[in-house]
């Protein structure tokens, strides 16, 4: 995503002949729309709205899931690129991760931006959020985004679980991103330990609101050292209870 950042802003401008912009959104955010999900086997599409007041030249929207429900299979990018005036894009960085930029230009307007494909894998909530979502301007400085979810309805989408969603990547090399979902209000840790129970990091523990979250694990270690690769466990702990999951760090 930097690289696609830095040649966005380096690329020159030229504009379609005639093209007309979009006039520019009163705020910036990025909506997800989950449908009714079909049967084991079946696939669907998440459509992903980004509304962009002409701040936003690149954006990174990384999603999160139920892996044991559902699994990301493709992305395209929709109708708003084609309506920029310019050349603009949209990438799969990585299996549930889009990015997309303006060459030449900054994304202007509200529409759809990009369109997700899932599988239906397994039974149960299929746990569709958002990540943590980066943007940048032109001037490559961070560019504050809201984000949602709803459902076919237009209405907000809130967990009705609280748990671990996923860790993405996972192996990983650089950092993996932790998300997990609150049905409620309430204190959670998130701790990193060794396969022999030694603690390695403590990622979180404070109070957090209802909703879809996520925290990151750079690699290291309490003390600031490279952790070493091999096998970790990751300790999720609510008022609800507690869950473990295995991440996987590479050389």
């Amino acid at each position: 995503f930097e690289d696609l950042v830095i040649f966005s802003i380096k690329y020159g401008a030229v504009s379609k002949p005639g093209a007309v912009r979009p006039a520019g959104a009163d705020r910036n955010a990025i909506t997800l729309q989950v449908p009714e999900v079909p049967a084991i086997g079946s696939t669907f599409e998440v459509p992903m709205t980004l509304a962009s007041t002409g701040a936003v030249r690149a954006i990174h929207v990384p999603l999160a899931w139920n892996p044991a429900a559902v699994e990301p299979v493709s992305s395209r990018g929709s109708d708003l690129l084609a309506r920029q005036g310019l050349t603009a894009l949209a990438f799969e960085a990585a299996p549930g991760v889009v990015d997309a930029a303006g060459f030449g230009g900054n994304l202007f307007g509200e529409g759809e931006l990009a369109v997700v494909t899932f599988r239906v894998i397994g039974a149960g909530d299929p746990g569709i959020g958002l990540g943590e979502v980066v943007a940048r301007d032109d001037a490559n400085r961070p560019v504050p985004v809201e984000g949602s979810v709803t459902n076919d309805r237009g209405t907000d989408v809130a967990p009705t679980v609280t748990g671990l969603i996923a860790a993405y990547p996972n192996p990983f090399r650089a950092g993996t991103a932790i998300a997990f979902a609150l049905a409620e209000p309430g204190h959670v840790t998130i701790e990193v330990f060794s396969v022999d129970g030694r603690r390695v990091r403590t990622l979180l523990d404070e109070t957090r609101p209802s909703g879809e979250h996520q925290v990151a694990w750079d690699g290291r270690t309490e003390s600031g050292q490279t952790a070493a690769a091999g096998a970790y466990l990751l300790r999720f702990r609510t008022p609800q209870g507690t869950q473990t999951d295995r991440i996987v760090r590479l050389k």
